[in-house]
This record gives structure tokens, sequence and C-alpha cells, in this order.
């Protein structure tokens, strides 16, 4: 008897982990919840020493044809975690959910899905709460949304930085994946590279709730912080077009002045 391969879904949703048990089952609920089915889930645990592992293979156990785990035996950062989530999707399409955050509108990947499909990179407002889930803002109401190309934008981060948007796996993969010299901003790099390549499309509605809890970013130094964003700046500026170098280069320093004096409260950034 020949064994019939399985097919692949259209959409593998990235969901990396580490020591995120109190917000995990909340996360992967609102995934497996969402209007469009045809999708896996890839699970990375980054070395936890929580209950989260247990947790992702217990939904494992109850969703097997829709979650698939990789358990990293030590802690190696977000983009090394990140980068084996994307070799490990066996979807056309990807997308991201940290494991500390959650899908808040359902229709959140079917209208991001039709988007995509017509070779858009797809994204949604971001809804900020705080670690009991209680809404703060949107990120639209802090940032314009840009649409089309927008890569000196993304660059002098003038607009809403699309997080958790769905674009197709080998854009990323041409664009180099994630780069695991970052220890943060990775994501920041990514889309930069990214809106080189294709064009955004926004779909109006509120995606993705984005946790603000005091970890993660938060406690990393603003020095650092600063550090490594001027070093991603400066490797992406030569790539503006020199007409406009003093415009982007305004707007980063803006976005730098602007941010400081909270840099260390408001979590992490897109």
């Amino acid at each position: 008897m020949k064994t019939v391969a399985k097919s692949s879904p259209s959409l593998s949703v990235m969901v990396v982990n580490f020591n995120g048990e109190p917000f995990l089952t909340e996360c992967l609920r609102s995934i497996l919840d969402q209007t469009f089915k045809d999708l896996e889930i890839v699970a990375v645990d980054d070395g936890s020493t929580d209950g989260s592992p247990a947790l992702l293979r217990q939904f494992q156990a109850e969703h097997p044809a829709h979650v698939s785990l990789v358990c990293l035996p030590a802690n190696g950062g977000v983009a090394r975690a990140r980068q084996n989530a994307l070799e490990s999707a066996r979807g056309r399409f990807v997308t991201t959910l940290d494991s500390d955050d959650y899908y808040c509108d359902r229709r959140k990947l079917e209208l991001e899905m039709a988007l995509a499909g017509k070779g858009a990179i797809a994204f949604s407002d971001i809804q900020l709460v705080n670690a009991a889930g209680i809404p703060i803002a949107k990120m639209s109401e802090r940032y314009p949304v840009r649409e089309g190309r927008i890569f000196e934008e993304i660059l002098g981060r003038s607009c809403m930085i699309p997080r958790d948007f769905i674009c197709e796996r080998r854009l990323i993969l041409e664009a180099g994946g994630y780069d695991p010299s970052l220890p943060i901003y990775e994501d920041w790099d990514l889309k930069i590279r990214l809106a080189r390549r294709a064009g955004f499309r926004y779909t109006a509605i509120t995606g993705t709730a984005y946790r603000r809890h005091g970890h993660g970013l938060s406690m990393t130094p603003h020095g650092s912080q600063e550090n490594i964003l001027r070093t991603i700046f400066q490797r992406h500026l030569p790539e503006v077009a020199p007409e406009q170098m003093d415009q982007v280069s305004a707007a980063f320093e803006k976005y730098l002045r602007d941010n400081a004096p909270r840099a260390t409260t408001r979590g992490r950034p897109a």
C-alpha cells in the first residue's frame, strides 16, 4: 500500500516561546480559533525552564494535524529560534505570533491571506495591552499607517512598523531570514530587507494584541537598544536614494528622541 503524503498547509504560524507559560494557552487558542483554517502552528521552544514545554506538548497531542513542535535544548536567542521555525514551516505563506501575544480578531489571518495571495505583504493594526490583556492604545494611534513600497518609512521608523504580517516564505528566505548576530530588533532588520522586495497592504482591522508586561526587550538597557538600532540603521542607509537620505535620517533621529525617555518602560517595539 502506498503512503499518501500529507498535504502542506497554505499558512504556517510561527510561535517562538521562552518561558511564556502564563500566556501561551491564550496565544495558541487564538490561532486555532481563526476563521482561516488551512494552517499549521510551528512552535519552537527556545530552552524554556518553566512549564511551557509541557503545555506545548499537550497542544501538539490534542491537535496533531495543526501543531508541530521543536524543543531546542538551550536558549539561543529569538533570531535563531525564529529561523528554526522558518526552516521548519511547510506553508507557502508564513506569519508570526509571540507566545505572550494573541490574535484579537478571528478574521485576522483570513483577511491578510486575501491580500497576501495578490503578492503583497499583508498586515493589520496592533492593539497594545497590559499583562492582564487590558487595552492601552492602538499602534495606529501613535504612528501613521503607510502602504505600498515603504522601505524609507520603515527604515526611518516614521510609520507604524508592521508586525505579525503574512508574507510568502520564499521572500523571507530570499531576504536572508533572521540575523542571529542581532540579540534584539532582528525583526525590524528583516522588515527593512523585505520592504526592498515587496509592497505592504493593510486590512484596516486590529489583528494582534501585543502585550506589554515589563519583560523581553524592555529589560535591555536603553543605551544598548539605541546602539543596536543605530547599527541596523547604518547598515541599510546606503540603500536609500541620495536625495532622501537627509529626510530618512531626520525621521530616525526623531524616533530616537521621542522614545528615549520611555524606552525602559514601554516594552519591546515592533
